[in-house]
């Protein structure tokens, strides 16, 4: 498991600066609400957050711009030339209840002008880091752009409710999360923003620990997390979920796009991943122990070595609709969806086209409990299952068309062992490999007979199986 925690000066500054303002009823009946009302549009929620300052929640705007050294940020190592130096300004100005704001000096100089605020410096702090903590606010119409001090991010919350809406984060390089660090069970909203350009260790953009979060309607592009998470990483989270998103050209070791590392529930809704890359396991998405439901994403050009797509391991429940897979690549595994011991699985309606990786460049299913069912793979390439790789995996496939799949070794478009499950109503046509044209299994239980055959390239080859 992945571990980042705060330094014990910047926990000591937490403990000892700022008291609890009983906001956390308010804060978990208000994340509930939020939770709720995950699937509705993006103005449905900005109307929420609008319906909460009415009622009485602080709103800040805030503008705190260091120089902008984007591009110093080396990929995947993220080395820097060094702390972005003074701050080329800050204004912060707050509307409702006073807001504790911890943070470096310097950000002093700025201070006298913020408004609704009490800044309280803190010298164990780096630079403009800013923290707060046991609040509940909005912050609207924000800018945080340049501020690479290394601290835990460009602003780092605990123990609080806090909405984002419209916040622009560009430039920022720190050594846990670039732009946002939270911990201690926040609950994070983030609407209509944008990150960009933004480095971390873990979490380029994003990094989340013991809270939960919800992402709607915003865009993270070319952001960069050394071990995990290009723009978002969560780790222990109660709630994780993301919808009609974009992640474009964002970079880690593992989760190119999006790592999630222990949750209750992921949520991971009409988004589009394209261009991400891990070094190592999931190119978009990176998901451990946590059970999720995936529904009308779209991925494509992502790639990694195991799961350029998709790496999914050790979760009870994982559930993919509606979603398509274009040009993905795996030097490994699979170039779409790789799924390592999942207790319980369904792939529906899911589309996989011109992958390219080493074992099922559809599908790879090890030690997975699940079915596919009404999907297309269609000009697909690997090594071993052109679209699906299944190994000790129990579960049939059904009402599916393979076309144009191809497999360099065995098993064009199917490659099964020790496997168990019927391969049934199914459509297979010009797929190819030396060995198994459509269908290889070995070790294999189930019935293949029930499908359509179009060609004479509808080739099933049984090896030693043990049963048919």
């Amino acid at each position: 498991m992945w571990s980042l925690s705060l330094p014990r000066l910047a926990l000591a500054v937490l403990a000892f600066f700022v008291t609890t303002v009983g906001v956390r009823a308010h804060t978990a009946r208000g994340l509930q609400a939020t939770l709720a009302n995950a699937s509705a549009p993006s103005g449905s929620l900005r109307q929420e957050v609008k319906d909460e300052e009415s009622g009485g929640r602080t709103v800040c705007q805030f503008n705190v711009q260091g120089f902008n050294r984007q591009g110093s940020v080396r990929t995947m190592s993220l080395q820097s030339d060094g702390p972005s130096g003074p701050l080329l300004g800050a204004n912060i100005t707050c509307k409702g209840s006073a807001v504790t704001l911890i943070g470096g000096p310097s950000l002093e100089e700025f201070a006298p002008a913020f408004v609704g605020v009490n800044y309280i410096k803190a010298v164990e702090l780096p630079g403009a880091t800013m923290v707060i903590r046991d609040s509940n606010l909005a912050i609207e119409n924000s800018v945080f752009s340049g501020l690479s001090f290394f601290g835990q991010g460009a602003i780092v919350l605990s123990h609080s409710n806090i909405t984002f809406l419209n916040a622009t984060f560009t430039a920022n390089n720190n050594s846990a999360a670039g732009a946002i660090y939270a911990n201690d069970t926040s609950n994070i909203t983030v609407l209509d923003s944008i990150f960009q350009g933004n480095g971390g260790g873990q979490g380029g953009a994003i990094s989340l620990w013991n809270s939960s979060l919800l992402v709607n309607g915003t865009d993270f592009q070319g952001n960069v997390g050394r071990s995990a998470g290009g723009a978002i990483a969560v780790n222990n989270a109660a709630t994780v979920t993301v919808i009609t998103s974009t992640f474009t050209n964002n970079v880690a070791e593992n989760g190119g796009a999006v790592f999630i590392e222990q949750c209750g529930k992921a949520v991971l809704n009409d988004n589009t991943f394209t261009s991400n890359k891990a070094s190592r396991s999931g190119g978009a998405l990176f998901q451990s122990k946590c059970s999720g439901t995936l529904d009308t994403n779209y991925f494509r050009l992502n790639s990694a070595l195991n799961g350029g797509s998709v790496w999914q391991n050790n979760c009870k429940k994982i559930l993919h609709t509606d979603s398509r897979f274009d040009n993905n690549t795996s030097e490994r595994g699979s170039a779409g969806i790789e799924m390592n011991q999942i207790t319980s699985t369904d792939i529906v309606s899911c589309t996989f086209t011109t992958g390219k990786g080493a074992k099922g460049s559809g599908l790879y299913l090890q030690g997975v409990q699940g079915t596919v069912r009404e999907c297309l793979f269609e000009s697909n390439v690997a090594e071993f299952g052109g679209a699906i790789f299944r190994g000790s995996t129990t579960g049939d496939i059904s009402g599916s068309v393979f076309n144009s799949n191809k497999a360099t070794k065995i098993g064009g478009a199917i490659y099964d062992s020790h496997a168990k499950g019927d391969i049934t109503t199914s459509t297979f046509q010009s797929n190819s490999a030396p060995k198994g044209k459509a269908i290889f299994r070995t070790q294999s239980e189930g019935d293949v007979n029930g499908n359509k055959k179009l060609d004479e390239s509808t080739q099933v080859t049984i090896d030693n199986p043990a049963s048919t």
